[in-house]
């Protein structure tokens, strides 16, 4: 199934194919701007596990207020994209007859293959609430009722090393921190990080302000520590000592798919170059929380994706300047107390550019989403709008 093609006009040519494994971000932002960039050139499967798409930022708000997170059905939305779904796990690549086995054991051929399988949790420290995925919203919203019904009064969170994507943490300590108790008395909170400073990722601006933020609320924040163990009423920080805890709400650490036939470092996750092709290969690309990167987020899941896209489109023909992954991150800080400001949060993670890095209450991206993405942000902005008529 080669994809050196005649030339000529793209609707002259023959339609190639191209799978993309993944039901999140990354799998639904290639495809959108496959079909944006090259639609008549290109079938489309999708091979996903779940039923639905998952808006995962809002699982922080979940425990808080039931409901709140948005679901897409992938069989409907395949259909409207006009993309063939399967619903499986891709477990198996042989890169150079370009087929990909199922863990139902189904073989599907590709001319191109875009991995974007995501990333699997490891455990957290015993003796923790882990949060996270979306299903782990039940257990916060224990936790919840028990900061509510005055159980629970000294509450920590705890983000260890090897977690780059930090800021869900914080938004929920900010959450916790308005909430009451029946005689009116917040609780105490402690977020321990392993971080040099709040955020670090977005640079010394963006920290100072959620320092202030953190500090205005009432959360206690040690930066560049880790936790050793959680006991039944201790949590014991390395070099500190043992601090009095209630409760303790950890982020878990990723690893990689490590899927067969397909190079991967030492956690599993594949090594992309700036095209996010995977290293060493031809036709497979991979995209999102699946790739060798230090910070796993939905917007930067979709500059790969966009990556991809562009430079398979281009190579079918299309009117598209593929360009070298230069990502922003971009983040929506949800800081908690009714009528309080979100903060929008930037920074270029290539050479810090002056306009780029930022931190402000008005958005700096549109739409203004929790998911910045090109294709997608505007797609379910629209759905949502749809929805609520």
């Amino acid at each position: 199934m080669s994809t050196e093609l005649p030339d000529g006009a793209m609707s002259q040519r023959r339609e190639v194919h191209v799978l993309i494994a993944g039901g999140g971000v990354a799998a639904l932002e290639t495809l959108l701007a496959l079909r944006a960039q090259a639609a008549g050139a290109v079938g489309i499967t999708l091979l996903a596990p779940d039923p639905a798409f998952l808006y995962r930022p809002l699982a922080v708000v979940e425990p808080f207020a039931p409901g709140s997170i948005e679901g897409l059905t992938l069989a409907e939305f395949a259909a409207e994209q006009q993309a063939r779904l399967v619903a499986d796990t891709l477990v198996r690549v042989d890169p150079d007859l370009r087929v990909a086995t199922t863990r139902g054991g189904e073989d599907l051929l590709f001319d191109e293959l875009v991995v974007a399988v995501g990333a699997r949790e490891r455990a957290t420290l015993p003796g923790t609430t882990r949060f996270g995925d979306p299903r782990e919203a039940d257990a916060v919203a224990v936790i919840l009722a028990r900061v509510r019904e005055g159980s629970v009064r000294r509450l920590a969170f705890v983000i260890p090393p090897g977690v780059g994507w930090t800021l869900p943490l914080y938004e929920l300590a900010l959450l916790f921190s308005a909430e009451r108790d029946p005689d009116g008395r917040a609780p105490e909170l402690l977020l321990v990080t392993a971080e040099d400073a709040p955020l670090a990722a977005f640079g010394p601006e963006t920290a100072a302000v959620v320092s202030d933020v953190l500090a205005t609320r009432g959360v206690v924040v040690r930066t560049a520590s880790v936790v050793e163990r959680v006991e039944a009423d201790a949590l014991w920080i390395e070099l500190e000592g043992a601090v009095p805890i209630d409760a303790v709400i950890a982020q878990p650490t990723l690893r990689g798919p490590e899927i067969e036939g397909l190079p991967h470092d030492g956690d599993g996750f594949l090594p992309i170059d700036e095209h996010a092709r995977v290293r060493d290969l031809e036709h497979v690309y991979a995209a999102g929380d699946a790739v060798v990167s230090p910070i796993k987020q939905g917007g930067l899941a979709a500059q790969q994706a966009d990556a991809a896209a562009a430079q398979i489109a281009a190579e079918l023909g299309a009117d598209v300047e593929p360009r070298a992954l230069d990502p922003v991150l971009r983040g929506l800080l949800l800081t908690g107390a009714a009528g309080s400001m979100p903060r929008f949060l930037r920074t270029h993670l290539g050479v810090r550019e002056l306009g780029v890095d930022g931190v402000s209450s008005d958005p700096l991206w549109w739409p203004p989403a929790k998911i910045a993405a090109l294709h997608l942000a505007p797609y379910l902005a629209d759905r949502l709008v749809r929805r609520s008529d």
